[in-house]
């Protein structure tokens, strides 16, 4: 069960999500292509996705 700092820790890491590689448009919750552009961006998720798991991992 996740503790309330990893909580915190989650929410707080969802400005790391990086921009598109395209047009610069940021991520909006449950997208996997720009919502400017179409890009895929889940290269960009998966980078996000990898940066928390080794946050959480370090802080425990």
């Amino acid at each position: 069960m996740a503790t309330e700092q990893q909580i915190q820790q989650a929410i707080d890491s969802l400005d790391w999500i990086q921009s598109c590689p395209t047009c610069g448009m940021r991520y909006c919750v449950g997208d996997y292509e720009c919502p400017h552009c179409g890009t895929d961006i889940d290269d960009n998720l998966r980078a996000w996705a990898e940066a928390l798991v080794d946050r959480l991992l370090a802080d425990s």
